[in-house]
């Protein structure tokens, strides 16, 4: 039966590894916490009994739910919805939650596992989008919640209350995601800068890289990189051009470095190594241009 899969699922979910603590550790040695996250971070402590006692809520819910009298139909398509919208967010979002789920430590997350959800979420959204995206899922959650428990309400009050506890249970690991991206969000935008830069000077990064120590051939390599994008492009004065658009874009690397909360060891050692190399091909261009 549907309902019985779902309830399975709840408690399946509810006993996921989660973090039971507001403290955030990486790798490069400093601990971090602060009261907003002390707020944030759900109540997980449950034990086995207390989950199965939320879980018997939820299903007296379902109960009542299912055999409410006509005038209650409504009640019985919207534990549907809920279900089905808490399902299909887990679904979604399950490759994400499972890593800092998988990742834990006693210390918290580690950059290693900010480094993991960046390549996980590549592909999807810019962080910003997608933290609005996983916000508006919750709150649709959120409200449908609050709905549901109205028709709990003639179950009994302590029904009732068990109900909302199994209820929040599912919400967990998507609540402890949305938590570590905000709290870690230009983690993500810087990492995401870079990969937008490495992509746009894919041909020049690799030059440099080659023959950063020989300096005829780097500004041979970059000659002909400047050529082919001005013929793609159209555009007279390649030189200056381009130097504007380096200078454009090493001003934003930096500021996305200085935004950073803290000391993401690993992210600013390739973030520094990216400025670096786009200083040179700066240096280079200028040399060019000056010919």
């Amino acid at each position: 039966m549907k309902i019985n899969r779902i309830m399975l699922v709840l408690l399946l979910v509810s006993a996921v590894n989660v973090p039971v603590h507001a403290k955030i550790k990486f790798e490069a040695g400093v601990t971090y916490s602060s009261a907003s996250l002390l707020k944030k971070v759900c109540k997980v402590g449950a034990s086995a009994a207390a989950i199965a006692l939320a879980g018997y809520g939820a299903w007296k819910l379902i109960q009542h739910v299912r055999y409410a009298k006509p005038e209650q139909f409504a009640g019985k398509s919207l534990s549907d919805r809920y279900f089905a919208l808490v399902e299909s967010a887990l679904k979604q979002y399950e490759p994400m939650y499972k890593i800092i789920a998988e990742n834990q430590t006693e210390d918290g997350v580690l950059e290693s596992t900010l480094y993991s959800l960046a390549l996980q979420k590549y592909q999807d959204a810019h962080i910003d989008r997608y933290i609005t995206n996983l916000q508006s899922t919750l709150f649709q959650i959120y409200d449908l919640m609050g709905e549901l428990l109205e028709v709990a309400r003639p179950a009994g009050k302590h029904c009732c209350a068990q109900t909302e506890i199994a209820l929040k249970q599912a919400l967990i690991p998507l609540e402890d995601l949305l938590m570590v991206l905000e709290h870690h969000k230009n983690y993500f935008i810087l990492f995401e800068q870079e990969s937008s830069l490495m992509r746009t000077y894919e041909r020049d990064l690799y030059a440099v890289e080659i023959y950063q120590n020989n300096e005829t051939y780097l500004r041979e390599l970059l000659q002909q990189s400047m050529d082919l994008r001005s013929a793609k492009n159209h555009r007279l004065n390649q030189h200056d051009n381009y130097l504007q658009q380096i200078e454009h874009d090493v001003q934003i690397l930096k500021n996305d470095m200085q935004l950073l909360a803290y000391n993401y060891e690993n992210r600013l050692h390739a973030a520094g190594d990216l400025l670096r190399k786009l200083e040179v091909i700066y240096a280079t261009v200028e040399v060019l241009a000056n010919r």
